[in-house]
């Protein structure tokens, strides 16, 4: 959880820059900041397994990756209300101690919805992802998707924290830098992931999540009622 800790720390230092950053803008255009934005996003960064792992099995942090898009509903000059809708895919790997052999990568992919709020650059809000798919890939992959396949994958529900500062503005839009964290508070299949080490039972579910990201991204937002 540590690098988790990281992004958040980072994403807090965002904070005053883009209060400074939002005022001096609105200090030259004063009303845009009551202006609904519209545009793409694209985040990238890094998804791990904080929950429990089977006795010999380690695992280790994959790539995520998310993109669609996004609106930005001013309430005040400093709190908006922001909806991003879009394609989200998480990646994990589980394997033997010093056994590449049984290595196995999972992919995870869903339909994200993320309802956030935007306090003077502080981000902080839900995420909802909606399974579409998933993979396995590695030289312990399994054969077909009994326990991991689309059918078995959980819904993901997770909190985000994070920040944005505004990169440059127009009077047309304004791209936005995000570093954002999330934390699930699912499990990511109905069973265990292999490779197996124990026996799973509900109250203590192993190889399966809940799963922390962090994650840098890009906003390129375009307003609806330019100056």
């Amino acid at each position: 959880m540590k690098w988790v800790a990281i992004f958040l720390a980072i994403s807090f230092g965002f904070i005053p820059s883009a209060h400074a950053q939002r005022a001096s803008i609105y200090d030259v255009m004063p009303d845009q900041w009551k202006d609904i934005k519209l545009g793409p996003f694209i985040n990238v960064g890094e998804c791990l397994n904080t929950g429990n792992v089977a006795v010999g099995i380690t695992t280790s942090p994959g790539f995520s990756f998310s993109a669609g898009a996004i609106a930005d509903l001013p309430l005040t000059q400093n709190i908006s209300f922001i909806l991003a809708i879009g394609y989200d895919s998480r990646s994990v790997n589980f394997q033997q101690y010093n056994n590449s052999a049984s290595q196995v990568n999972y992919n995870f992919n869903y339909l994200a919805i993320r309802p956030e709020f935007s306090i003077s650059g502080l981000l902080i809000g839900v995420g909802i992802g909606l399974p579409l798919s998933s993979s396995a890939s590695g030289a312990g992959a399994p054969s077909s998707p009994t326990n991991f396949g689309t059918s078995s994958l959980n819904m993901l529900f997770e909190i985000r924290l994070g920040g944005l500062i505004p990169i440059a503005q127009w009077t047309t839009g304004v791209i936005n830098l995000t570093i954002e964290g999330a934390y699930a508070f699912t499990q990511i299949v109905s069973s265990e992931l292999t490779p197996y080490g124990t026996t799973t039972t509900a109250a203590n579910p192993i190889n399966n999540g809940p799963l922390a990201t962090g994650e840098i991204g890009i906003q390129y937002l375009f307003d609806l009622n330019p100056h």
